[in-house]
């Protein structure tokens, strides 16, 4: 899937036939760096493609890990670990992960996921996006979200984004600044 860790480090990256790989360090989880990798495996894909022609990801699945770089497991602090799927059927994009995220120093062991739809209009570069996810902060406390909105895509290193988000909880603040029950957004985002 497209995206990933979002940080200052390294990525290698590669593809073979059915699968395609990913190897990275970036700035840990809270101090010090950390790595990781992802595997994909693309049963549709077809592996006999000219290297110029690009062909669509019809359905892929992914497995993802990143650990900080404790050498002794005794001073390890955080553990990720991910699974991913996504259908693509003409314009419409299928996407869902499972995280779970285990703190070794606080003994506990947060997991969420999400499930989005992405519509791809045709003849404009733009697209709508609907998404639910959970996360499980603490053993007790899970916080549900709804999002809706659109994005342009101004060209190949920026977007403008427009959304509507919706939580289970009024006393948010671990997303994006939220402190009421529903916020709207708008974004420049610049990739380099």
């Amino acid at each position: 899937m497209d995206g990933g860790w979002n940080d200052t480090g390294v990525r290698l990256y590669g593809v073979y036939k059915f699968l395609d790989y990913s190897l990275y360090t970036v700035n840990g989880f809270n101090k010090g760096l950390a790595y990781g990798g992802r595997l994909g495996f693309f049963p549709l894909r077809d592996p006999f493609r000219l290297h110029q022609e690009i062909t669509d990801k019809l359905f892929e699945i992914g497995i993802s890990i990143a650990e900080d770089d404790s050498k002794d497991i005794s001073s390890k602090e955080e553990t990720v670990i991910g699974y991913d799927i996504q259908f693509l059927l003409s314009q419409l994009e299928v996407r869902a992960e499972y995280i779970e995220r285990k703190s070794f120093t606080e003994d506990l062991t947060r997991s969420g996921f999400y499930i989005a739809l992405k519509y791809m209009f045709e003849s404009v570069p733009l697209y709508s996006i609907v998404q639910y996810d959970e996360y499980q902060k603490t053993n007790f406390d899970k916080v549900k979200r709804v999002s809706f909105g659109f994005t342009y895509e101004v060209g190949d290193y920026a977007n403008i984004k427009i959304e509507y988000i919706k939580f289970n909880d009024s006393n948010l603040s671990v997303f994006e600044g939220a402190v009421q029950d529903s916020t709207y957004s708008a974004k420049l985002v610049m990739s380099f």
